[in-house]
């Protein structure tokens, strides 16, 4: 019976078409949402964020990655002429990261070595194009709060100016 379970095993495996791998692993470096100038209360350390890096794994599983790299890579023709799969339909992208280090690692599985490379590639090119823009953003708002923060101590210091000059002039003092 074991001689007979090995060979169905090894009938299945050699009937069984080839998967490949395409593997890219990335660094993503953790950077605090917002800069604050005159916040004193703030924590800029930057600090370890476990939660951070998980939802880094969500955003490259998310459709707003996942269609660029099916568009630039004319993925839908292909599928329809195969079976008309998504991206991440039958587990074929497969994201993993780890809590203890900023590595993310970006796996696809396909019959073909250079479309599972492509795809991999592809979608790290994707995440990191979302990512910049979102960063982008996230940047631009900052500034405009760091704006508002200036004119604020601007306009506090000139206020504490006139109440210097006022408090100068009541008990007489030139200058």
């Amino acid at each position: 019976s074991f001689i007979l379970v090995f060979a169905a095993a090894a009938i299945l495996t050699y009937i069984m078409p080839r998967k490949y791998r395409g593997r890219v692993e990335m660094v993503i470096e953790r950077q605090p949402n917002a800069i604050r100038v005159f916040d004193r209360n703030s924590d800029s350390t930057g600090g370890f964020w476990p939660e951070y890096i998980k939802t880094q794994i969500e955003t490259i599983s998310k459709p707003e990655t996942l269609y660029p790299v099916i568009d630039s890579l004319k993925l839908q023709k292909a599928w329809e002429l195969t079976c008309g799969k998504s991206l991440s339909a039958g587990c074929e992208l497969d994201v993993q990261g780890s809590l203890r280090s900023d590595f993310v690692t970006i796996e696809y599985y396909d019959q073909d070595p250079k479309v599972a490379a492509d795809i991999a590639n592809a979608v790290a090119e994707s995440y990191k194009t979302q990512h910049i823009k979102v960063a982008t953003e996230q940047k631009r708002k900052s500034l405009d709060i760091i704006r508002d923060q200036i004119a604020e101590q601007e306009a506090q210091r000139r206020s504490a100016q006139e109440r210097e000059l006022e408090a100068k002039n009541k008990a007489g003092i030139v200058g």
